[in-house]
C-alpha cells in the first residue's frame, strides 16, 4: 500500500515536471520563431534571429555561475568570521612543550627541571637566575 503512494506521488511530480518543461520549451520556441521572423523581415539571414536567446542563455547561465560562487564566498566568509570569533574567546594554551621550561613539580619529585630532565632538587635554581644568593 505504502509503495502504491509513493509510486503516484512520484508519478504526480513527473507530471508537474513534464508540464513545467512543456511551457518553458513552448515560450522558448515561441520566442525564437518571433526573433527569426524579425530577422526575415529586415532582410538577415536566420541565424541572426537565432542570437537574442543564445545571448539570454548566456547570460543565465553566467548569472547562475556567479550567484554560486557568490553564495559560497558568502558561507566562506561567514565561517572564517565565526572560527575567529571561537579562537578570540576560547582559553588560552596551558601547557607548553617548551624544552627550556623549569617547573617546581616533575616526574621525578620536587625540583627545577629542563625538559624531562632534573636540574636540581633544592629550592632555588641551579642557575641563580631569580638573584637568590644560595644557589
Amino acid at each position: 500500500m505504502m509503495n502504491e503512494t509513493r509510486q503516484y506521488h512520484a508519478y504526480q511530480r513527473g507530471m508537474r515536471i513534464a508540464s513545467l518543461w512543456k511551457r518553458i520549451k513552448g515560450t522558448i520556441l515561441r520566442w525564437d520563431a518571433f526573433c527569426v521572423a524579425k530577422a526575415h523581415d529586415h532582410k538577415l539571414p536566420s541565424w541572426v534571429g537565432r542570437t537574442p536567446l543564445i545571448f539570454i542563455s548566456l547570460c543565465m547561465l553566467v548569472a547562475l555561475a556567479l550567484g554560486g560562487i557568490i553564495f559560497l564566498l558568502i558561507a566562506l566568509f561567514i565561517t572564517a568570521i565565526s572560527l575567529l570569533v571561537l579562537s578570540i574567546f576560547s582559553p588560552p594554551p596551558t601547557h607548553r612543550d617548551d624544552a627550556f621550561e623549569y617547573k617546581a613539580f616533575g616526574d621525578l619529585g620536587p625540583g627545577w627541571y629542563s625538559g624531562k630532565t632534573k636540574v636540581s632538587s633544592g629550592d632555588s635554581s641551579p642557575y641563580n637566575y631569580r638573584g637568590n644568593s644560595d644557589g
